[in-house]
């Protein structure tokens, strides 16, 4: 039958044997092909009516049947196969919902205690909003406000010149040859 109405497919062979539909294929003559050459790309007969057993050869060589490795699978077709891989995706449906409520769970109490932490951000209230648009804007450069302040002024234009007077005067060394802001190498004292 699987020569007649078979699939036809291409595998590497590995030292597991072949896998087909999520199903392992393994037999002596195929341990031993895999250890006479690894990695050989053998031809496959596979039929949905008996999904225990497939047909296999390697290099235009003589086919042979090869029984799935596990045995509840000889004698079963692709509907029961089928059938199999859905009760499995609902097991996997069901533990990524559990899945799923846990991380969900966690964010909320995560949640929570940022906000009794004071770490999230609260929506501002009308005073509040008021309070931090004057803050902002006290520190604004608008042509308005540059307007108002007048016209720009050194940062000590105003004060003028000071004129020098003999008070002024003796605060500095007049010796020969002294040059302000130094220290004569001689004077040991403080002061």
């Amino acid at each position: 039958m699987r020569e007649v109405f078979g699939g036809k497919l291409r595998r590497k062979l590995s030292r597991t044997g072949l896998q087909v539909c999520n199903i392992n294929y393994q037999s002596d003559a195929l341990m031993q092909m895999f250890l006479r050459e690894p990695g050989v790309e053998v031809d496959i007969l596979c039929w949905d009516g008996d999904i225990g057993a497939i047909s296999v050869r390697a290099d235009r060589g003589a086919w042979m049947t090869v029984p799935a490795s596990d045995e509840r699978w000889i004698g079963r077709t692709d509907l029961d196969l089928r059938a199999e891989l859905a009760s499995v995706t609902d097991e996997d449906d069901t533990g990524e919902r559990a899945r799923r409520d846990f991380i969900n769970s966690a964010n909320d109490e995560s949640y929570r205690l940022k906000r009794l932490a004071g770490l999230i951000s609260l929506p501002q209230t009308t005073d509040d909003l008021d309070y931090e648009v004057g803050r902002f804007m006290r520190h604004a450069d608008t042509a308005e406000r540059r307007r108002r302040a007048g016209g720009y002024r050194d940062l000590m234009g105003d004060l003028g010149d000071l004129p020098i007077s003999e008070s002024t005067t003796d605060q500095f060394d007049t010796t020969p040859g002294a040059v302000l802001g130094t220290q004569d190498s001689n004077d040991h004292t403080m002061g």
